[in-house]
Formats: structure tokens, sequence, C-alpha cells
């Protein structure tokens, strides 16, 4: 019993953190329509062929903003087995001043198979939108503006920590071995 406590003890001494991300598209090149665009480690891609374009200088802030074609949606996805936390993005709609802008809805897939949904108005200035602790365990969201804008929509600043699951599974995995031997090496 004392070799399995020190074993569980010691097993529990490692943690694996979450990082935090700020995909800012700085690390892109301006101009003309693309298919996909990667950026901090996230993939992201439009509803239509080439529904994406890199501005420079940045929309909203910096050298370089990524807007998508007006009646897409944009899908950002997490590298392949990993979750993340959607902490804030800033957005602002790029449409005419005499053109209707109405609410923006996100929805958040998770690795479960749940989802989560928020909706707030877009306006035509630039908002930084906080979203609370239900955006988490997420391996894709969907960025959806639910009205017709002629010109798109533009996002950049977007905040999400990374939980790499590979090494929780490793880690997982090398203690469930470290039990297995401990229990082997009693026996013998």
């Amino acid at each position: 019993m004392r070799i399995f406590a020190a074993a569980l003890l010691f097993i529990s001494s490692f943690s694996v953190n979450a990082t935090t991300v700020n995909i800012d598209f700085e690390d892109q090149t301006s101009g003309g329509a693309r298919d996909v665009v990667e950026s901090g480690g996230f993939t992201f891609t439009s509803g239509n062929s080439g529904g994406i374009i890199i501005f420079s200088p940045g929309l909203i802030s910096g050298d370089y903003s990524l807007s998508w074609c007006p009646v897409c949606g944009l899908f950002m996805e997490a590298p392949s087995g990993t979750e993340f936390s959607l902490s804030s993005f800033d957005t602002y709609a790029l449409a005419e001043p005499t053109e209707p802008v109405g609410p923006f809805a996100l929805t958040g897939h998770r690795g479960d198979g749940s989802t989560v949904v928020f909706s707030f108005p877009h306006t035509m200035s630039t908002q930084t939108v906080n979203l609370g602790g239900d955006w988490t365990g997420l391996i894709r969201v969907e960025f959806t503006p639910q009205y017709h804008s002629v010109f798109g929509n533009a996002i950049d600043n977007i905040s999400v920590n990374v939980v790499p699951i590979p090494a929780a599974v490793w880690l997982f995995g090398s203690g469930l071995g470290l039990l297995g031997w401990l229990r082997r090496r009693q026996t013998a």
C-alpha cells in the first residue's frame, strides 16, 4: 500500500499546464484570397473557396488582420488532439455606414460532442469580445455574422489557452505503467 501511495504522489506531482496563445496574424503576408490560413498553431477556413483575405495594415490593430467572405462563416480549428479555451477576440464589421449591422454568433464545438453558443450585437467599430468560463474543451469555433454585409468582417487578437491532450494521455499512461510495474515487482 505504501508503494501505491508513493506512486500516486509521484504521478500527481507532474502537471500539464495550459499555454496562452495570442493569435494576431502577424506571421502572415497580406493580399490575395485564400482557402486556409494557419496562425498561432490554429487553422482558419471559410465556407467558400478563397473566402479569406489578410489585410495590411491591420484593420483592427498591428500589421495584419484576417477578414472573411460576408456570406460565409469562419471556422477556427485546433491542432489535432488538442483542446483549447477561447478567452477573447477583437472584431470589426466591414460594412458601409448605411448598411444595417446585426448580431454576430459564435458556436463552439467541444471534444466531448457538446456545443456552446454566444451571440452579441456587432458594431461598425472595433469591439473586444470577452467570453466566460463556458468556452473550454473546444476543438472548433464557428464565427458567423447574422447579417449580410457587402464587405465582410475582420478578426484579430484571438486569445486562447491550449491544453496539449497528448501530453496528458502520455502522463496518465506512464502512471498506469508505473503502477503495473510496481504491482508486478511486488508479486515477484
